[in-house]
């Protein structure tokens, strides 16, 4: 236990402290009793990018008094664990702060989440001049796979770019969108969004007889 000695208490008896007899004695068994202290693992999200993720978004300390820290009052290294440690694919994975110690404090762990959300693939058309009537196949991409990831294992379907003004005889700009694919990976956002491109249908020239 802990010892605990009184000292400096003054007898207020109207005779200067003559009417009584002060006896100090030590308490050789008392106790302080630590305090609780919570230390959380912050929430965060990101995007899929394919990587492994490994690590945290820091912690929040709640139960320290005044004067203390993380700092002067707690020793050891934190560390990480919980299935977002590793986590690639879309969900939603568990944080879970661990590795400090205390004298003053009785240390309780409070979960964090990490939240990975879905990439966006995108509609990227051709910009491209054609003659009215005169239009060839249009062409494209789509942007936006991450890593190894292909349109083969993340779509279905056949990718291809149309235009009202491949069947247009009127000369003037025309936007050109993609169309044609499903995604089937968790991991893109299921509307594939467009970056329209535009065609430009001019008049084909007149050669003079």
């Amino acid at each position: 236990g802990k010892s605990v000695s009184t000292t400096g208490i003054t007898v207020t008896d109207g005779n200067d402290g003559n009417n009584y007899t002060t006896t100090f004695t030590n308490n050789t068994n008392s106790s302080i009793t630590p305090l609780d202290l919570t230390v959380k693992a912050n929430s965060g999200s990101q995007t899929y990018d394919g990587i492994a993720f490994s690590g945290n978004f820091d912690v929040t300390y709640a139960g320290f008094i005044a004067g203390d820290n993380e700092t002067n009052a707690l020793s050891g290294e934190l560390q990480y664990q919980g299935s977002s440690q590793g986590a690639v694919n879309t969900g939603t994975y568990d944080i879970i702060a661990r590795g400090l110690s205390a004298t003053n404090y009785v240390i309780a762990y409070d979960s964090g989440q990490l939240i990975i959300n879905p990439a966006q693939l995108t509609y990227v058309a051709d910009q491209t001049t054609a003659y009215a009537g005169q239009v060839s196949a249009l062409t494209g991409s789509v942007t936006g796979l991450v890593g190894t990831d292909t349109l083969t294992d993340t779509t279905s379907g056949t990718l291809r770019f149309s235009s009202n003004g491949t069947t247009s005889v009127t000369p003037g700009l025309y936007d050109v969108h993609g169309e044609g694919l499903s995604v089937t990976s968790g991991n893109y956002l299921a509307t594939i969004i467009q970056d329209l491109s535009l065609i430009h249908i001019s008049e084909p020239t007149r050669r003079t007889p």
